[in-house]
This record gives structure tokens, sequence and C-alpha cells, in this order.
């Protein structure tokens, strides 16, 4: 009984460790800053952006302009990763087309996000396969 208390308690630990860091980096170096899109192979808009909002009690909101129309939605921090939920994407000035969607569908597939130098983004999928790439401009 006691290994499994001691077992329970070092796994709750190592993950709220990894939620404050994961929570400490938005929140101190991304956070209230606008990133643009780069290294795009043109299977996503250049000019996309993503702004994310300082985290609450690991939630927050995020915005940004996905080359023809804008969006906004939620993410999650749990553990040592993060998860991207679009609530909104503006259709009023043109249709999403394949560019925006693909943007759209790789930020939703993040699951982590790194930053590099402090100017530099990168978010990749569980297996760190690089999504997006973007750069501070702001």
């Amino acid at each position: 009984m006691r290994r499994f208390i001691l077992i329970s308690s070092l796994i709750f630990a190592g993950c709220s460790i990894g939620v404050n860091r994961t929570f400490g980096l938005i929140k101190e170096k991304i956070a209230n800053h606008k990133w643009v899109v780069v290294d795009t192979n043109k299977t996503i808009p250049m000019n996309a952006t993503l702004t994310l909002n300082p985290p609450r009690k690991y939630t927050g909101e995020f915005s940004g302009f996905a080359g023809c129309n804008n969006y906004k939605g939620k993410y999650i921090i749990y553990s040592h990763f993060i998860h991207f939920k679009l609530d909104f994407v503006d259709t009023k000035v043109c249709s999403l087309n394949i560019q925006e969607q693909n943007f759209l569908k790789r930020l939703v597939r993040t699951s982590k996000i790194f930053i590099v130098g402090g100017k530099m983004l990168i978010l990749t999928d569980k297996d760190k396969n690089k999504l997006l790439k973007f750069i501070k401009i702001k």
C-alpha cells in the first residue's frame, strides 16, 4: 500500500511540474506577443498569425488571422502538453481556402510548444513532428 501511495505521489508531482513549466513558458515568453508563420512550403498562408492571452489556471484564449479570416478559441495546458480548441472562424471575408484549412488543422493537432531564442515558436504533435513555426513580430 505504501508503495502505491509513493508511486501515485511521484506521478502526480511529475504532472504538476510539467504543467507549471508549460504554464510559465506561455505566461512569460509567449503570451501577449503576436507570432507570424514562417517556413510554410506554400501549404499554409504566409501571413497567418497567432496570439495567446496569458493563461489562468492552465487555460487561456488565443486568436489570430488564418490568411483571409480571423479565428479564436481556447487552449488548455496539461502535463507537458497544450491543446488548442477553435471556437470561431470568421468566414465573412472569404470562404476557407485549402491553405487556411491546413493551418487551422495543424493548430488543433498541436500537443507541444517550444520557444527558440525567445523569437521563434514551434508547435509540434505528440511525436514532436513540426506542425507550425512562427517568429515574434510584436
